[in-house]
């Protein structure tokens, strides 16, 4: 917890010193839609595809890595595929919500951050 209160730049208190609260229960409507892959791996890229109908239009492919030797057309190739911008995992993303493996889906549900990980090698 802090020891001095949150203020805005115009000097408005936006939370005292020790407050706890939820920003996620102030925003009923918050929607978070990140699915994480290895493109590299086939399996993974079967995985999403399965979601690819389901797809809001928030939704955001999130990438682990591009391959080393055509990583530019794989990229371009993924665009196509998922008809969408795809992004480069920042490891700021792997430490704010605890990533361990992927494929994996983070959402916001009830409130909270849920972060889902998928096993595609049953």
């Amino acid at each position: 917890m802090g020891t001095k209160p949150l203020v805005n730049r115009a000097g408005v208190v936006l939370a005292k010193a020790g407050d706890k609260f939820n920003p996620l229960a102030q925003m009923p409507d918050a929607y978070l839609g990140l699915y994480i892959v290895d493109p590299t791996d086939a399996l993974q890229l079967a995985w999403l595809d399965k979601y690819k109908d389901q797809f809001d239009y928030r939704d955001q492919i999130i990438v682990t890595r591009l391959d080393d030797r055509n990583g530019w057309e794989q990229l371009g190739d993924l665009r196509k595929r998922y008809k969408r911008d795809i992004y480069l995992l920042e490891k700021e993303l792997i430490t704010k919500f605890a990533i361990k493996a992927v494929p994996s889906v983070v959402s916001v549900e009830k409130n909270y951050i849920k972060v889902r990980e998928f096993n595609v090698r049953k």
